[in-house]
């Protein structure tokens, strides 16, 4: 069995914010969504199939636990981990489930993760239901185990979320640490004492074709992530203007994770990923306007030097001290929304039933007021949303985003 490296500071905040937790919808459970088209998987062939597979996936067989937290290897119980439930034909049966299934503990003396099947809510449909957590795992390793399980045969570099790092130049590493020392002031965008944040969550998905995206990118001259982000940036922008106007006018600020997994990395426990602050326009802008200050805000997120100098601090600080600053990024006033995109490059599939949408299943931890989360798949990118339920009108968001991306993806001049 692999031995994974000590845990890092972003596993061991993660293990923390669980510990901490003051009610199960504010929990790190993540996951995804695998919609499939065929047979319905059977469940006692699913955990002899998971079983072959599982010794490739150490991400599967280890724990956070301990005094201080380590990882310690541990074989799940395939018959606990892996179950069906059949659903009604019920508008909304599925996502009531999935919201349930959220909310039901991760085995804690055990590998924290679950694998179930879904069906009965649509003739010829199933569902594929992984959760996992987020100290054991992060988005990359998620692909990499859905790939692993439901893909074709690949090498670690073939995993769709692993990345080469090339060599630092001194001027890019402080190009890359400056940023990161000013993003740590408080922002207060989410400060209101009309509107204290909750506990609850909302759970909520929207969907586009990859070619509305594809297309936004080509007309804005920007890649399809800067068209996701304006899009996001607009809908808060115009939901802050009607819904809380202490800062309908500032500047957004966005935690985004910036991919750090090497094909090394692509399958060991837990976290390979650097959360990075952005600020993106805010206010009543033009959406033309509003993609041109996102594209020169994210221009760092590019840049594959910039990602080697993160990989490189999480190698070189020491824990304690990464994990220290990445507390004070949980203070009051500079917790924001989260923000996530995850390309999945290879076909799934699973007895017969081929996958036609992968829908991310996100976390919003306390003192969040959202995340938000892409998964790029096939046809369709399907974004979900986990919003506190103490934002008024938020649950208009979703809709917000998708008029969003519609409006870039379409030339100037032609009716949206």
């Amino acid at each position: 069995m692999t031995t994974p490296p000590a845990p890092n500071f972003a596993d061991l905040i993660f293990h923390r914010l669980s510990e901490e937790a003051a009610h199960a919808d504010v929990g790190c459970t993540i996951g995804v969504a695998l919609h499939l088209e065929g047979p319905v998987p059977k469940p006692s062939k699913l955990r002899a199939d998971v079983a072959a597979r599982i010794g490739a996936l150490p991400c599967l067989t280890h724990t956070l636990s301990g005094r201080p937290p380590k990882w310690a290897p541990a074989y799940p119980d395939l018959e606990r981990h892996i179950g069906e439930h059949r659903l009604s034909e019920s508008p909304g049966a599925l996502e009531e489930a999935i919201q349930e299934l959220l909310r039901e503990p991760l085995p804690a003396d055990a590998p924290p993760w679950r694998l179930m099947v879904l069906h009965g809510h649509a003739p010829g449909a199933s569902v594929l239901l992984y959760l996992t957590h987020h100290a054991v795992q992060d988005g990359g390793s998620v692909v990499a185990v859905l790939e692993t399980l439901f893909g074709p045969p690949l090498l670690p570099s073939q995993h769709s979320t692993t990345a080469r790092m090339p060599r630092i130049r001194v001027r890019q590493a402080y190009r890359s640490i400056a940023p990161i020392i000013r993003s740590a002031r408080p922002h207060g965008f989410w400060d209101s004492e009309s509107h204290p944040l909750s506990t609850g969550r909302r759970l909520m998905w929207a969907e586009v074709p990859v070619a509305s995206l594809r297309a936004a990118a080509r007309l804005g001259k920007c890649s399809a992530n800067d068209a996701y982000l304006t899009a996001l940036a607009h809908a808060i922008a115009g939901w802050a203007a009607e819904h809380w106007p202490g800062a309908a006018d500032a500047p957004l600020p966005v935690i985004v994770p910036v991919n750090l997994r090497t094909p090394e990395e692509a399958v060991l426990p837990g976290n390979r990923c650097f959360a990075v602050r952005v600020d993106l326009p805010g206010g009543p802008s033009p959406l033309a306007e509003r993609l041109d200050g996102v594209v020169q805000a994210t221009t760092l997120l590019k840049s594959v030097s910039h990602r080697a100098v993160l990989h490189k601090i999480t190698d070189l600080v020491p824990t304690w001290l990464m994990r220290r600053i990445g507390l004070r990024g949980l203070r009051p006033g500079c917790l924001s929304i989260g923000c996530s995109f995850l390309f999945l490059r290879h076909r799934l599939e699973y007895g017969g039933a081929r996958a036609v949408r992968v829908a991310p299943v996100m976390f919003c931890p306390e003192g969040t007021p959202l995340t938000v989360s892409l998964a790029w798949y096939g046809q369709l990118a399907t974004v979900c949303f986990r919003i506190d339920a103490a934002l008024p009108g938020g649950d208009t968001i979703p809709a917000r985003w998708r008029r969003a991306v519609e409006e870039l993806s379409t030339p100037v001049g032609e009716a949206v």
